[in-house]
């Protein structure tokens, strides 16, 4: 339990609950290569945190996490704010309370 703490940047470590966090795992969030171009991928990401944050009105909800499969997946996932665990470059993760001051509930 107290590694998953150590592999959140410091900043997020402060405040944490002294049990598992709870998080969502997104899988596979990918687009086809000839439709790359028309921000499908965003939309996908979009609909999926819009979700997370529905769950999290009914259920404690700490973060979104992703698993980038490379470095091309990482730097999506860096361009919309998703923060990198120290243990795991190509694991990452967004808190609800971020995602919520982009949407209006």
């Amino acid at each position: 339990m107290q590694q998953v703490f150590k592999s959140l940047p410091e900043s997020y470590q402060r405040g944490m609950p002294n049990y598992p966090v709870p998080a969502i795992l997104i899988g596979k969030l990918a687009v086809n290569n000839s439709v790359k171009e028309q921000a499908l991928g965003t939309e996908l990401l979009v609909d999926a945190l819009f979700r997370a944050v529905r769950a999290s009105q009914e259920i404690d909800i700490y973060a979104v996490r992703v698993d980038a499969i490379d470095s091309q997946a990482k730097e999506f996932y860096l361009q919309h704010e998703f923060i990198p665990f120290l243990d795991n470059q190509l694991s990452l993760f967004l808190p609800i309370e971020s995602i919520l001051q982009q949407f209006v509930v």
